[in-house]
């Protein structure tokens, strides 16, 4: 409901599913999806912050659950604003759970760059840069792992 432009209609039925299933992760994250959705349009830092309680409500039920890492990531972005560090430390470790995801690995290397962890970003992008169904993916990492090894060896 949310991708299709209803996120009234996904927090009413998030609401519901948690009425009857009070710790569905699944519920908890499209809550906080579509409070987010509402934050975008109201650009209130409460609502915000609203969004990001349930992304942190899902993580605790579900440690080892990528996806409220991820939108409590992504909340950062939607906000306009830096991501924390602990939103960074969050994305990294979705990524070490789910490292069949390449985007995500490669928005993790760019943050490694960022920080100056080169090493780190380029164990990463490997599997990107040379995934042989890269597309689009692979072209960026590989342009970045062309340009962190040209840096190296100045």
């Amino acid at each position: 409901l949310i991708d299709n432009g209803d996120p009234a209609g996904a927090e009413a039925a998030a609401d519901r599913l948690l009425t009857v299933e009070p710790t569905s992760v699944d519920g908890m994250v499209v809550k906080g999806r579509a409070v987010l959705a509402r934050a975008k349009a109201s650009r209130k830092p409460e609502d915000f912050a609203t969004a990001r309680s349930w992304f942190n409500k899902a993580n605790r039920i579900a440690t080892e659950d990528p996806e409220p890492l991820i939108w409590y990531y992504r909340s950062f972005g939607e906000q306009g604003t830096a991501p924390t560090a602990n939103a960074i430390a969050a994305l990294i470790y979705a990524s070490d759970l789910a490292p069949q995801d390449m985007g995500l690995r490669l928005t993790v290397a760019q943050h490694l760059v960022a920080q100056g962890k080169s090493t780190e970003a380029l164990r990463r992008l490997a599997p990107v840069a040379y995934n042989p169904h890269g597309g689009r993916l692979a072209e960026q990492a590989q342009a970045l792992t062309n340009q962190l090894r040209t840096a190296a060896a100045r």
